[in-house]
């Protein structure tokens, strides 16, 4: 079996090669940014597809002449179009759980720096200024946001709770018990 690795940002593909090349699966990859046509050409004669960031736009799925799966590296599938994968019966995987804590973490740094405006007053420190770099009135307290109820914003809740943030939560995908539970 061939798989075809369409892009990817980290230094290598040691653990891919680690679990596939036992099994005796052939990998091919391309690391850097490539136009969809150079895609479409690489990927042509694999049996599946992994892509990260990669355009695999309906170009690109028509090449595949046996792909049976198309595999995204990561939560989302935005860079894959669906309805052209799934008119050549072609199953669109991803990992859902992906980077979650990481992620969750991120986004509390940024909700921490834009509501204590850290990047404007480090700018205005760093320029020989002392003060409030905005005004107080322009300061949002954190038990004062909103925020989503997805995966991520599930982890990202669960941090916030020590700051006494109030939780309001309405999401039509996920069960009442369950948000309740949480």
């Amino acid at each position: 079996m061939k798989i075809a690795i369409t892009d990817y940002s980290f230094p290598d593909l040691g653990i891919e090669e680690g679990i596939l090349r036992p099994l005796g699966h052939e990998l091919v990859a391309l690391k850097d940014k490539r136009p969809p046509s150079e895609i479409a050409a690489f990927v042509g004669d694999s049996d599946a597809v992994i892509t990260q960031f990669a355009p695999v736009n309906a170009e690109v799925i028509g090449a595949m002449r046996q792909a049976k799966v198309i595999v995204r590296y990561g939560i989302g599938v935005d860079n894959v179009d669906l309805e052209a994968a799934r008119a050549r019966n072609i199953p669109v995987c991803n990992v859902p759980d992906y980077c979650i804590d990481e992620v969750a973490n991120h986004t509390l740094a940024f909700i921490l720096a834009s509501t204590r405006q850290v990047v404007s007053n480090c700018v205005k420190i760093r320029g020989g200024q002392w003060g409030l770099a905005t005004a107080l009135d322009q300061m949002r307290a954190l038990r004062d946001m909103t925020v989503g109820f997805g995966r991520i914003g599930r982890e990202v809740v669960s941090r916030l709770r020590a700051f006494k943030c109030r939780v309001l939560v309405h999401d039509p995908v996920v069960a009442a018990g369950a948000i309740e539970q949480a």
